[in-house]
């Protein structure tokens, strides 16, 4: 009753305007861009996958399940009309709601293709783009907001076999409300500052690391606290992480 009153309202309300709504819309968005949006538009709309009817009475566990069967759907409609990054990113907006998926698409995959080395994407990239691992964004900290030269993590590189310790040495130091890492993913790019063997801090740097099993998506070495679901993110599990000298 009230969807369909604010319908005729807005419809009213429309064709009472002085301006035409589709110059409008063209002149805000551009008439290419405005013409690939409604096409997906239409695509999306017309899929049973996307209906959201059901949403507002299911419990958090058949939201996940729906996140996944519509971020997959859309993966599948993307083969399908040969949708380019820009319009399968304009897919995942359109449906309006977080999906599993999330965070690999707009932090994690962003972050690998463009600051990874030749030699890590060489090894890691298919896999990253096909969704043969699934990542995550680790930065935020419980003890701290969005300044990041206060990170308490360390990366510490160790000459002797070339590898680097990631360690989260307090509790205040441990990763907290990391979307997707509560159930999703498999790897994450994890924000530390890196320490020179000579001991000098150089300040916060990224790095690859692998979080669960891709056998079995155990990870017994990792030490997770706090799983949770944030609120309107239904679909998108977050998770604290206590890195322990990894």
């Amino acid at each position: 009753m009230a969807e369909s009153r604010t319908k005729s309202d807005m419809s009213h309300a429309r064709q009472r305007a002085s301006v035409s709504c589709v110059n409008l819309q063209k002149f805000l968005w551009g008439d290419e861009q405005w013409t690939t949006r409604q096409r997906i538009v239409e695509i999306i709309s017309n899929d049973p996958i996307f209906d959201k009817s059901s949403r507002p009475f299911s419990s958090r566990q058949e939201r996940y399940k729906r996140g996944l069967a519509m971020a997959n759907r859309i993966y599948e409609l993307r083969e399908l009309h040969k949708w380019s990054a820009k319009e399968t990113s304009l897919a995942f907006d359109l449906i309006d709601e977080p999906v599993p998926m999330t965070l690999h698409n707009i932090a994690f995959e962003p972050v690998v293709m463009s600051q990874g080395s030749p030699e890590l994407i060489a090894k890691y990239g298919a896999l990253v783009a096909n969704r043969g691992i699934l990542g995550c964004y680790l930065q935020t900290e419980l003890g701290h907001g969005t300044n990041v030269s206060s990170l308490e993590t360390t990366a510490t590189y160790l000459p002797d076999t070339q590898e680097f310790e990631i360690h989260s040495p307090t509790l205040t130091s441990s990763k907290w409300w990391i979307g997707g890492l509560g159930k999703t993913s498999t790897h994450g790019v994890v924000q530390a500052r890196l320490i020179l063997p000579s001991g000098m801090d150089v300040g916060p740097h990224l790095f690859f690391v692998q979080l669960r099993s891709l056998k079995d998506h155990s990870m017994p070495s990792r030490h997770y606290h706090g799983r949770y679901w944030s609120e309107g993110y239904g679909g998108l599990r977050s998770c604290g992480q206590w890195l322990r000298s990894i």
